[in-house]
């Protein structure tokens, strides 16, 4: 395979910083290398400089940890390698995103912006609500046309309408599907997963109070992660410890364990985008229990699941185990049809050379 078909991606963290984002990117970059593309990934050194991951087959760059030299390095090594690209693509709307951009205008080159998440404090709010960057932001977009990749249609329609941009794609996350079987008990209790940051934002410390404000006597619920909202739902598991495993952070086989003992997974959060959990959770057969936005529904419509958080409440103990029974194998089959990362990878291929 020629360097014309060498793909740039930009990213401020990798592994073994690990998050969505960067997992994303590694099934991603798996599938194009399959693909016989040339991958090269630019991004800063980890916080934990002694804990590189070995991704050998994909050509890793890693700069200064401080954002402005981060963004000058990447700026300096897309010039002087502007010969050899032929699409850029780039995973956040950080500064770094400003600064491709740039380089896109300046050399002609091809630009795949992804947008991850909008609402409040997103960073595509963050642009909209400050008048410098509001004001660059239109200028790039207009001198580079870059196609912004969005994960759901309320954020394409959002791009639209804020920032007048028609360059846009609905390309969903992708994830690996697993063959992993459940863990299945012989028992009436109903298992319930949480897997995020424990932040005001995701609200798993005020859904858990109104879980608990229903009728909870045959839930068992699993928590992992870490953040501010820890020490309270520490104080909360100390009331209901027959209920509440608090497992703090998990690596991915640990997390997958927990996927494979659950029936229901939560994610109840604020303006909340196609998070890589919930791509988790419908992998190992476990059924969404969502916040109401026009992407479920739709995906509701056509299989019946997610289910709906205010529904998930008003459901009785006997009515959620026959839910989940009726319902223990359509999640996967919703990975399969709809988010595969083979999928994803034709989608984003046909959106670096064919568009």
């Amino acid at each position: 395979m020629s360097d014309s078909k060498k793909i740039v991606h930009i990213i401020p963290s990798f592994f073994p910083d690990i998050g969505g984002a960067e997992k994303q990117l590694e099934r991603l970059a798996k599938e194009q290398i399959k693909k016989g593309l040339k991958v090269n990934i630019l991004t800063r050194i980890p916080k934990n400089k002694n804990k590189l991951n070995n991704f050998k087959e994909v050509l890793i760059n890693r700069f200064n940890r401080n954002m402005l030299l981060f963004n000058l390095q990447c700026l300096f090594y897309l010039i002087r390698n502007r010969d050899f690209i032929k699409v850029l693509h780039v995973h956040t709307l950080s500064s770094v995103a400003f600064t491709a951009m740039l380089f896109c205008t300046i050399f002609n080159k091809k630009i795949l912006v992804k947008l991850t998440r909008i609402g409040t404090s997103s960073q595509i709010d963050l642009i909209k609500n400050s008048t410098l960057k509001n004001f660059l932001f239109k200028i790039l977009i207009t001198k580079s046309s870059p196609i912004f990749v969005c994960l759901t249609n309320e954020s394409k329609a959002y791009l639209e309408k804020t920032f007048f941009n028609k360059n846009n794609l609905v390309i969903h996350n992708g994830i690996s599907i697993s063959k992993a079987k459940k863990i299945n008990y012989d028992d009436n209790f109903i298992r319930i997963l949480f897997v995020s940051r424990l932040i005001k934002r995701k609200r798993v410390y005020s859904t858990l109070k109104q879980i608990f404000k229903t009728d909870y006597k045959n839930l068992k619920i699993i928590l992992c992660g870490d953040g501010p909202e820890s020490k309270k739902i520490i104080e909360l598991q100390k009331k209901y410890p027959e209920i509440i495993d608090f497992r703090g952070i998990q690596d991915d086989n640990e997390i997958i364990l927990a996927m494979r003992e659950s029936d229901y997974f939560i994610q109840n959060s604020v303006n909340e985008g196609l998070s890589n959990s919930f791509l988790e959770a419908l992998n190992f057969n476990v059924i969404p229990v969502v916040g109401k936005l026009t992407f479920y529904q739709n995906l509701k419509d056509t299989y019946g699941i997610p289910i709906f958080f205010e529904e998930f409440l008003n459901m009785s103990t006997n009515e959620k185990l026959q839910f989940k029974k009726i319902n223990r194998l359509k999640s996967r089959l919703i990975a399969s049809e709809k988010f595969n990362i083979k999928l994803t990878e034709k989608l984003l291929f046909n959106a670096y050379f064919k568009t």
